[in-house]
């Protein structure tokens, strides 16, 4: 259940990853998925059920966690800037899920620069 719902997240986020969206309106996509599969969010603090605890993602560059942050109040995005989209659930209990993909900002569609498998079966 928990990875169906950060999966459904990701690309929930990836939709919203273009020119002329903000940082924090790709954040929400991916926080209002994982509110609606019934989790909800911890910022800052474990707990024993798995819950939000960070933000979608951030921008890559000359550091590894660059600005713009997607997350509350990331701002507008530009074509080609590249992004980390990694939505997660963390709880002590069941453990935790990511799923992330790197991806270009573009006028269309956000441009993936790596597609791995999001099932749990790799065979």
């Amino acid at each position: 259940r928990m990875h169906q719902a950060v999966v459904a997240a990701k690309a929930a986020a990836v939709i919203q990853l273009r020119v002329n969206e903000t940082a924090e309106s790709v954040h929400q996509a991916a926080i209002d998925v994982l509110l609606e599969s019934g989790f909800e969010s911890s910022r800052g603090k474990v707990s024993d059920s798995p819950t939000i605890q960070h933000g979608t993602g951030h921008g890559i560059g000359l550091d590894v966690h660059e600005p713009i942050l997607l997350d509350i109040g990331g701002g507008p995005m530009l074509e080609r800037e590249v992004f980390t989209i990694e939505p997660g659930l963390y709880g002590r209990r069941d453990g935790g899920v990511r799923v992330e993909d790197m991806l270009v900002v573009r006028s269309g569609d956000a441009q993936s620069l790596n597609k791995l498998h999001e099932g749990l079966d790799w065979k």
